[in-house]
């Protein structure tokens, strides 16, 4: 892959199923704004998951803009009526890094949110499917993997990861 005039890479999400995106985007917010409660009450340790998780996802906002423009697309795509789509993305070299970490510990968010100190629920099993396949899309394009369409798992029924 090769960076576009602003050093970033070019990223194909092939068949990002919209409204589970949506979906996992909702979810995500939610447990941020808990763990950020968490956080700044005191009422987990500074090493904690909920810490850790909140800390790099203020470290990626700071160093990384938020991509608002596919959230637009995302949404004009929804109200035409599509169920996927494909998109092209442009982000930066250095989210490699951030990627792969935000993946481990959103794993372990996950896991806090199932051991019933938040209000927040574990997400569904839909949505972490997204969520790994999103993140992991990033990281093997970044490192110059071709696309892989996202091919929703078969074993999703209800269960919760």
């Amino acid at each position: 892959m090769s960076p576009t005039p602003s050093g970033q890479v070019q990223v194909q999400l092939l068949g990002y199923p919209l409204a589970v995106g949506v979906r996992a985007t909702e979810h995500y917010e939610e447990v941020l704004r808990e763990f950020n409660l968490l956080v700044v009450s005191g009422a987990v340790a500074r090493d904690s998951a909920p810490a850790r998780v909140a800390a790099l996802v203020t470290q990626l906002d700071q160093q990384h803009a938020r991509n608002s423009e596919l959230e637009s697309r995302r949404a004009a795509c929804l109200a035409a009526g599509e169920t996927t789509h494909d998109f092209m993305i442009a982000i930066s070299p250095e989210a490699f890094a951030v990627a792969q970490a935000l993946d481990t510990q959103l794993d372990e968010a996950d896991d806090f949110c199932r051991s019933g100190q938040t209000l927040a629920l574990p997400p569904a099993a839909d949505v972490v499917a997204f969520r790994r396949w999103y993140l992991r899309e990033l990281v093997a394009q970044l490192d110059g993997g071709r696309p892989t369409r996202w091919a929703a798992p078969t074993d999703l029924a209800g269960q919760v990861p």
